[in-house]
Protein backbone atom coordinates (compact mmCIF):
# COMPACT_ATOMS: atom_id res chain seq x y z
CA UNK A 1 0.00 0.00 0.00
CA UNK A 2 2.73 2.29 0.82
CA UNK A 3 4.43 1.73 -2.47
CA UNK A 4 1.23 2.36 -4.31
CA UNK A 5 1.37 5.66 -2.09
CA UNK A 6 4.75 6.67 -3.09
CA UNK A 7 4.57 5.64 -7.40
CA UNK A 8 1.29 7.84 -7.44
CA UNK A 9 3.48 10.69 -5.68
CA UNK A 10 5.98 10.46 -7.85
CA UNK A 11 3.49 10.59 -10.89
CA UNK A 12 1.97 13.63 -9.71
CA UNK A 13 5.28 15.30 -9.28
CA UNK A 14 6.52 14.66 -12.48
CA UNK A 15 3.02 15.64 -14.09
CA UNK A 16 3.46 18.99 -12.54
CA UNK A 17 7.27 19.39 -13.34
CA UNK A 18 5.94 19.01 -17.13
CA UNK A 19 3.76 21.62 -16.56
CA UNK A 20 5.88 24.41 -14.90
CA UNK A 21 6.82 26.62 -17.66
CA UNK A 22 9.84 29.13 -17.20
CA UNK A 23 9.51 32.57 -16.13
CA UNK A 24 8.84 35.09 -18.43
CA UNK A 25 11.44 37.94 -18.81
CA UNK A 26 9.44 41.59 -18.28
CA UNK A 27 10.83 44.03 -20.70
CA UNK A 28 12.31 47.49 -19.14
CA UNK A 29 13.05 51.16 -19.75
CA UNK A 30 16.04 51.53 -18.22
CA UNK A 31 15.23 53.27 -15.43
CA UNK A 32 15.27 51.14 -12.38
CA UNK A 33 12.38 53.24 -10.92
CA UNK A 34 10.42 50.48 -8.80
CA UNK A 35 11.56 50.04 -5.54
CA UNK A 36 11.31 47.03 -3.30
CA UNK A 37 9.56 47.71 -0.82
CA UNK A 38 10.58 45.70 2.96
CA UNK A 39 13.97 45.16 1.93
CA UNK A 40 15.47 46.36 5.34
CA UNK A 41 13.95 42.92 6.87
CA UNK A 42 15.72 40.89 4.14
CA UNK A 43 19.90 42.33 4.28
CA UNK A 44 21.38 39.47 5.20
CA UNK A 45 19.30 37.59 1.74
CA UNK A 46 20.04 40.30 -0.18
CA UNK A 47 23.99 40.37 0.68
CA UNK A 48 24.39 36.64 0.82
CA UNK A 49 22.43 36.03 -2.57
CA UNK A 50 25.03 38.74 -4.22
CA UNK A 51 28.24 38.44 -2.55
CA UNK A 52 27.99 42.20 -1.07
CA UNK A 53 29.10 42.07 2.76
CA UNK A 54 29.57 45.79 2.70
CA UNK A 55 30.65 46.77 -0.55
CA UNK A 56 29.09 48.60 -3.08
CA UNK A 57 27.26 47.28 -5.77
CA UNK A 58 26.02 48.31 -9.21
CA UNK A 59 25.62 45.62 -11.92
CA UNK A 60 22.05 44.36 -12.84
CA UNK A 61 21.11 41.27 -12.36
CA UNK A 62 18.29 39.06 -12.54
CA UNK A 63 14.93 39.17 -9.51
CA UNK A 64 12.03 36.77 -9.83
CA UNK A 65 8.57 38.26 -9.29
CA UNK A 66 6.45 35.61 -6.82
CA UNK A 67 2.73 35.65 -6.37
CA UNK A 68 2.47 35.68 -2.66
CA UNK A 69 -1.35 34.99 -1.89
CA UNK A 70 -0.67 33.37 1.39
CA UNK A 71 0.90 36.43 2.71
CA UNK A 72 -0.48 37.05 5.97
CA UNK A 73 -0.32 40.95 5.54
CA UNK A 74 -1.91 41.26 2.15
CA UNK A 75 -3.11 38.05 -0.05
CA UNK A 76 -2.19 40.01 -3.09
CA UNK A 77 1.35 40.73 -2.46
CA UNK A 78 4.10 39.68 -4.59
CA UNK A 79 7.79 38.63 -3.15
CA UNK A 80 10.55 39.64 -5.16
CA UNK A 81 13.37 36.97 -5.02
CA UNK A 82 17.18 36.86 -5.71
CA UNK A 83 18.45 33.55 -6.25
CA UNK A 84 15.86 31.95 -4.39
CA UNK A 85 16.11 34.18 -1.84
CA UNK A 86 13.41 36.56 -0.30
CA UNK A 87 14.28 40.27 -0.88
CA UNK A 88 11.33 41.85 -0.74
CA UNK A 89 8.17 42.64 -2.17
CA UNK A 90 6.15 45.07 -4.97
CA UNK A 91 4.63 48.23 -3.12
CA UNK A 92 0.52 47.68 -2.54
CA UNK A 93 0.19 49.69 -5.42
CA UNK A 94 2.80 48.19 -7.70
CA UNK A 95 1.54 44.43 -6.95
CA UNK A 96 -2.09 45.55 -7.82
CA UNK A 97 -0.44 46.69 -10.61
CA UNK A 98 1.12 44.25 -12.07
CA UNK A 99 -1.26 41.44 -11.04
CA UNK A 100 -3.41 43.06 -13.26
CA UNK A 101 -1.67 43.73 -16.35
CA UNK A 102 -0.77 39.73 -15.72
CA UNK A 103 -3.77 38.72 -15.51
CA UNK A 104 -4.79 40.80 -18.93
CA UNK A 105 -2.42 39.00 -21.18
CA UNK A 106 -3.73 36.05 -19.79
CA UNK A 107 -0.38 35.27 -17.70
CA UNK A 108 -1.81 35.58 -14.08
CA UNK A 109 -0.18 32.02 -12.38
CA UNK A 110 3.21 32.07 -14.38
CA UNK A 111 6.33 33.62 -12.39
CA UNK A 112 8.01 36.40 -14.27
CA UNK A 113 11.81 37.78 -13.96
CA UNK A 114 12.84 41.49 -14.58
CA UNK A 115 16.57 43.19 -13.87
CA UNK A 116 16.86 44.58 -11.13
CA UNK A 117 20.07 46.45 -9.08
CA UNK A 118 20.87 47.73 -5.92
CA UNK A 119 21.61 50.62 -4.71
CA UNK A 120 23.16 52.35 -1.32
CA UNK A 121 24.91 49.86 1.39
CA UNK A 122 28.40 50.27 2.89
CA UNK A 123 28.92 51.82 6.10
CA UNK A 124 26.26 50.13 7.88
CA UNK A 125 23.65 51.37 5.04
CA UNK A 126 20.90 49.09 4.08
CA UNK A 127 21.04 47.95 0.53
CA UNK A 128 17.95 49.09 -1.57
CA UNK A 129 16.63 47.04 -4.51
CA UNK A 130 15.32 48.79 -7.60
CA UNK A 131 13.56 46.77 -10.57
CA UNK A 132 13.08 47.94 -14.27
CA UNK A 133 10.41 47.04 -15.70
CA UNK A 134 7.70 48.81 -17.54
CA UNK A 135 4.04 47.94 -17.23
CA UNK A 136 3.20 49.66 -20.58
CA UNK A 137 5.55 47.73 -22.58
CA UNK A 138 4.27 44.19 -21.18
CA UNK A 139 0.99 45.06 -21.70
CA UNK A 140 1.53 45.10 -25.63
CA UNK A 141 3.96 41.76 -25.30
CA UNK A 142 3.14 38.62 -26.15
CA UNK A 143 4.71 35.69 -24.25
CA UNK A 144 4.24 32.00 -25.48
CA UNK A 145 1.96 30.27 -22.78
Amino acid sequence: MVWIAIIISVVIFFIWLGESKPPIVLKGNGSFDYEVVGESNYQRNIKKALDLNGKKFSKSFLVRLEYEDHNKHDEKAVAVYIENKKAGHLSRPKAKSYRNMMQRIGLSKRDAECYATVRGGGNKKNYGLFLNFDLQKTKSCHYDN
